[in-house]
């Protein structure tokens, strides 16, 4: 399955019961070989919420990027070295 089949609305202005992370990003993560993110502040808990998707995303032995800003907090560059082992 990639994203083409996947029953994704076409605007996310409003999901009701479920947040954009849950209705969009997950589904899509699920089925993706790379990611990439881009913001201008970053925190790596903005993960947790999509966890199940960055999950499946490893499995399928996907590709995550991101573009932020150089700073960076102490457990945010804990986290990426964690990541790295």
């Amino acid at each position: 399955m990639g994203l083409k089949e996947l029953s994704l609305c076409k605007s996310y202005i409003s999901c009701g019961q479920e947040g954009i992370a849950s209705a969009l990003l997950v589904p899509s993560l699920c089925v993706a070989t790379s990611y990439k993110r881009c913001a201008g502040f970053f925190c790596a808990s903005v993960f947790e919420t999509i966890f199940e998707g960055i999950q499946a995303l490893a499995t399928n032995k996907g590709t995550l990027q991101i573009l932020t800003s150089p700073k960076l907090g102490e457990q945010d560059i804990q986290a990426i070295k964690n990541g790295y082992q």
